[in-house]
């Protein structure tokens, strides 16, 4: 009897973190790419501010500093 009740319990266990597995990615945050370009990167990092004033977690403007590039936005939310 013993061992039907710490195999059920196994079960069960098991079960209910496999759900919390495939649930937690679902509900992690992620970076996503606005859309937006910004060729300075003042404009971009300003457009990132209003971005977390409005909800995002983060910000990150990918780029370089060369006068050539332009900076893309990407918010984590």
């Amino acid at each position: 009897m013993k061992i039907r009740k710490a195999a059920a319990a196994a079960v069960v266990a098991g079960s209910a973190l496999a759900v919390g597995a495939t649930a937690t990615p679902a509900l992690a945050a992620s970076w996503h790419n606005t859309g937006q370009t910004f060729y300075w990167y003042s404009s971009c990092k300003a457009a990132g501010e209003a971005g977390v004033k409005s909800g995002w977690q983060a910000y990150d403007c990918k780029g370089s500093s060369a006068p050539w590039a332009s900076y893309e936005l990407w918010g984590l939310y």
